[in-house]
């Protein structure tokens, strides 16, 4: 039989591991674990009766039960078609998720003296913070499995390159025996790789990927999003970055935006920044609710001002040639694509 490809393939290749243990297959499967690594062993895990449902909906173009309650873009594109997958391989890339405590917007534990951004999910009230860290142990027993890898994600609802996180994750995995062969990946807000942090990365890594997490165009805006000044700071950095990839080789270069009511109008300019510093593909998402800011998401009453702004920006990267990726429409497809109208 001829190996297909199913509609989604993380369920596949993608293994995400928690700091309790926990993994999963996708960073929006939140609910439904498909075991504990400090319990079982990942083929147990990985080959396991959950893995395996999960599997059997996807080959048989459904969406998963596990895959309903966490932003799946799936969700709002409706791409539902796959074929008949002869065998499972072993996972090709891990994502290492660093604790929830670990961030330099907000530090550890964001209060109201020290906030987070004001989008992300530890900024809610009520959130909950890991209270136990057991990657110390949980990272080698992934070591057997590093020869069989092809990329290493670092990231969580953390910044990687805060206390050297990234460089503590690789030792653990005993990476310079793999680092010909993995890629390492991370997404960033950026503060902290500038060309001295930077330079130690890349001569730790040969294939590396960054997606920078920016979310504005400009400094006004991004102060209200990130609550930080930082923002030429941070395109200094990311130019600095682009510099080193034309001369280097070897790096992926990506630029995000969440896009909600405080940004939805620099969307073009978004476009125009990411020509600029010649940004391999720009990435849109939707920001998403943690129960505490609905007031600056789309909805029924402002979905046409987030699907005009998806046109504008659509129409400015093919004049541009940037390319452009929706992870899910702005509008959620709240709006009748044809006349505007609310559905």
């Amino acid at each position: 039989m001829t190996q297909k490809q199913a509609f989604c393939k993380y369920p596949f290749e993608h293994l995400h591991i928690h700091v309790d243990g926990r993994l999963y297959m996708c960073c929006y499967q939140r609910l439904i674990p498909i075991g504990n690594i400090l319990e079982n062993s990942l083929e147990d895990i990985w080959y396991g009766e959950i893995a395996h449902e999960i599997r059997a909906k996807i080959i048989a173009s459904e969406l998963p039960d596990a895959c309903l309650g966490g932003g799946c873009p799936y969700l709002h594109q409706g791409r539902f078609k796959s074929e008949p997958i002869e065998k499972v391989q072993l996972p090709k890339i891990f994502f290492i998720y660093l604790p929830n405590t670990h961030c330099n917007i907000g530090g550890t534990r964001p209060t109201a003296k020290s906030p987070a951004c004001i989008m992300c999910e530890r900024d809610a009230p009520g959130y909950v913070f890991d209270k136990e860290n057991h990657l110390n142990q949980i990272l080698p027993l992934l070591r057997p499995y590093m020869n069989q890898i092809n990329q290493l994600h670092i990231q969580g609802v953390a910044e990687a390159f805060w206390k050297d996180a990234i460089f503590e994750v690789l030792d653990l995995l005993d990476f310079d025996s793999y680092r010909e062969d993995v890629k390492v990946t991370t997404v960033t807000n950026g503060i902290l790789l500038n060309n001295a942090k930077l330079t130690k990365f890349l001569q730790r890594v040969p294939r590396v990927g960054i997606a920078w997490s920016l979310d504005a165009a400009t400094p006004e805006t991004y102060k209200k999003i990130r609550r930080l000044d930082v923002f030429d700071k941070i395109c200094e950095n990311i130019r600095q970055y682009s510099k080193v990839k034309s001369m280097r080789g070897q790096m992926e270069f990506k630029i995000q935006h969440n896009i909600n009511t405080l940004n939805v109008h620099e969307t073009v300019e978004m476009v125009r920044f990411a020509h600029s510093v010649d940004a391999e593909v720009l990435e849109f998402n939707v920001t998403g609710s943690t129960g505490h800011i609905d007031h600056i998401l789309v909805n029924q009453q402002n979905c046409h001002i987030f699907k005009e702004a998806q046109l504008k920006a659509e129409a400015e990267a093919k004049k541009l040639g940037v390319r452009t990726i929706f992870l899910m429409p702005l509008d959620l497809n709240l709006t009748n694509s044809t006349s505007g109208a609310i559905l």
